[in-house]
């Protein structure tokens, strides 16, 4: 009698996981869409040592395509996963965040293993991840000022032109 044994694979592992690039360009082409163009988004990849440092900055083309940066995603050369996001909205502020940001930091040395907040080890937590800096109150403000800036630039050059 053959006994079959059943999979012992963690259901997380599909055939379809996104990388972390796909995940900024999705998030990059429905800025675009979400403001009809008036902002945009642009990913860099640049290599460094044994990493991938991927970028994502608004751009604002109204605005002689003003930048801000958004997010630093960086991950293995060889390995998508883990891959560790630094944006404002996981820098500590104020001293609860300072101690916590200490004692996380100390925690390797005392043995306790605590994964840090901005690290992502799949490609649904870094979708979680990107949502959270996404969705922030840095970057809500930061678009909506630079949307402001932009109307304001696009209202002065159609003033400019019917002047002439």
């Amino acid at each position: 009698m053959t006994e079959t044994v059943k999979s012992l694979w963690p259901p997380q592992i599909r055939p379809n996981i996104l990388s972390p690039m796909t995940i900024l360009q999705a998030q990059a082409a429905a800025l675009l869409q979400q403001t009809g163009g008036v902002l945009s988004a642009d990913i860099k990849r640049r290599e460094e040592e044994d990493k991938l440092i991927l970028t994502f900055d608004i751009v604002v083309p109204a605005l002689d395509g003003y930048r801000h940066r958004v997010l630093v995603l960086a991950h293995g050369r060889d390995m998508a996963y883990p891959a560790v996001v630094d944006a404002e909205v996981f820098r500590p502020t104020g001293l609860a965040s300072v101690r916590e940001f200490i004692e996380a930091q100390q925690a390797p040395l005392l043995g306790v293993t605590k994964k840090p907040v901005n690290r992502a080890d799949s490609d649904q937590e870094l979708v979680d991840l990107v949502g959270k800096v996404l969705q922030s109150p840095q970057v809500l403000s930061a678009a909506q000022s630079l949307i402001a800036r932009a109307s304001e630039a696009l209202a002065a050059k159609e003033a400019g032109n019917g002047e002439s």
